[in-house]
């Protein structure tokens, strides 16, 4: 065989050697140095404790319903009236919410973890909301189950 031959050869036989030697080694993480303001607050979920749909009332407030619909949407009541719609998603125990609704249209998207205890869900801010209104609506304060979604 020529000389070109064998440096093809040799070239190609170092770089599988170094693709194969780097398969083997886990990516590493890159570090900012900064705390992670999600970090240990989203936990994998048991597949049977799945986000609930159905009417919500709020504690502290008789006539706030909060509507969840399996299809990831959700209506906002006061006195029974729609006040805001919006889509929400969930990630484990992350509940992401979005709306166009005022008065938290200019901050329409926040993250919420969630508890459900069977009749109480409890939202906890991740990060920042910019809606003051949806924050203390939800922050902490337990949404108490009246009717269930159907099955």
């Amino acid at each position: 065989m020529n000389k070109p031959g064998y440096l093809i050869i040799l070239f190609v036989s170092v770089i599988l050697a170094a693709c194969a030697a780097g398969s083997k080694v886990p990516p590493t993480p890159i570090s900012t140095g900064l705390p992670s303001k999600t970090e240990g607050s989203i936990k994998p979920l048991p597949a049977t404790n799945a986000f609930p749909s159905g009417i919500f009332v709020q504690k502290n407030h008789a006539n706030w319903k909060l509507q969840f619909n399996a299809d990831g949407s959700y209506v906002f009541l006061v006195n029974d009236q729609v006040d805001a719609t919006g889509t929400y998603s969930i990630r484990d125990n992350l509940y992401t919410e979005e709306t166009e609704f005022a008065p938290c249209k200019d901050a329409c998207t926040a993250s919420y973890t969630w508890e459900f205890d069977g009749k109480n869900l409890t939202f906890h801010l991740v990060g920042e909301d910019l809606c003051k209104d949806r924050r203390e609506s939800l922050d902490g304060i337990p949404w108490i189950m009246l009717d269930p979604a159907p099955s």
